[in-house]
């Protein structure tokens, strides 16, 4: 593993700022057992039909939630940037179900809650892309810390963390 001179893991998510996140659209995850970065260019995350947003990976059986709102208005408001919880309560707040390991029939689900420190998901950035007539299209950049419990075997945990880079479409007030 590679280590910063402070000997700090440098793809930990705690350690990029907001510039180190891939500017590709994506969605990442790295467990204890594997790690994956999923491209999400033709992902249609559309917030007018529903502000609990979901996907699922075909190619690693991994499914992410991610609250935002519908409203162009709300989705550009300068302090929705900061740390929220796990789970999908509020606004920006995320949750995933991933598989313990490719392949894995073996599920992990988030743990719901916050903690500034071991779980939460962070808005790094969020910036206007393109506009049509009754839509805004955003670009949010963030990463996320999470623990994780087995969905069939609740003794079975681990941490799950990443960054995400997501186009969501919402509606012009």
């Amino acid at each position: 593993m590679v280590r910063d001179e402070d000997g700090s893991d440098p793809s930990d998510p705690e350690n990029q700022t907001e510039n180190e996140i891939p500017s590709s659209l994506h969605f990442a995850f790295k467990t204890e057992d594997w790690e994956r970065q999923i491209d999400c260019t033709h992902l249609d995350l559309d917030a007018t039909n529903s502000e609990l947003l979901m996907a699922t990976s075909q190619s690693t059986g991994s499914k992410f939630y991610f609250v935002v709102p519908a409203s162009s208005h709300q989705m550009a408001l300068a302090d929705s940037v900061g740390k929220y919880p796990v789970g999908t309560d509020g606004y920006f707040s995320m949750a995933q179900i991933l598989p313990v390991s490719q392949g894995s029939e073996k599920r992990l689900k988030s743990e719901i809650g916050f903690d500034e420190e071991g779980s939460f998901n962070e808005i790094m950035s969020i910036t206007l892309d393109s506009s049509e007539e009754a839509f805004d299209y955003y670009k949010v950049k963030g990463q996320y810390h999470m623990k994780m419990v087995g969905i069939e075997d609740e003794s079975l945990k681990r941490t799950c963390s990443g960054t995400y880079h997501f186009k969501i479409k919402t509606a012009k007030d």
